[in-house]
């Protein structure tokens, strides 16, 4: 190897310089790649769904512990992705990427967040049929009574209740 400037190679400061540079761009790059997939195998064994015949739930134990409900009356359309084994959105299904001012989804299924999704699940078209069936029981039911629920009808947050 021949050095056109007559020196060799600095010792340490560049190269170590370059080193620790690089090492956050691999590691989120890793994450990128194959990590995040990682990441939702191990929120997908620490998730749990419910439902009530009032409510949804989503009970999640990862690194903190997340709750999401919704009553069945709030629910304002149900999405669906998958044939046996899928996913339902409770809400607007918003894409991952998208323009300015305009709402995001996130990469993650198992995001729990202020819209509840039942992320790979098992028969998802019994838990959609059960779903909306319990919806309309409770529509039925309200219109006829007149009965207010009080509260919020969709929660996202840290309950004491559940522990």
């Amino acid at each position: 190897m021949r050095w056109v400037s007559g020196e060799g190679p600095r010792e340490g400061g560049t190269d170590l310089f370059m080193a620790l540079w690089g090492i956050p761009f691999l590691i989120v790059g890793n994450y990128m790649v194959w990590g995040r997939f990682l990441v939702d195998t191990w929120l997908k064994r620490r998730t749990y769904y419910g439902v009530t015949n009032r409510r949804i739930l989503i009970l999640q134990e990862g690194w903190k512990r997340k709750t999401n409900w919704m009553y069945l009356e709030a629910i304002p359309t149900i999405e669906r992705e998958g044939t046996a084994m899928g996913t339902l959105w409770f809400g607007k299904k918003y894409p991952m990427i998208a323009g300015r001012h305009q709402k995001t989804r996130s990469i993650s299924r198992f995001d729990v967040s202020d819209m509840p999704v039942f992320a790979d699940i098992d028969d998802v078209d019994g838990v959609q049929r059960l779903v909306q069936e319990l919806r309309e029981n409770v529509r039925k039911n309200s219109s006829s009574t007149n009965v207010n629920v009080p509260g919020p009808l969709s929660y996202s947050g840290r309950p004491n209740l559940l522990r």
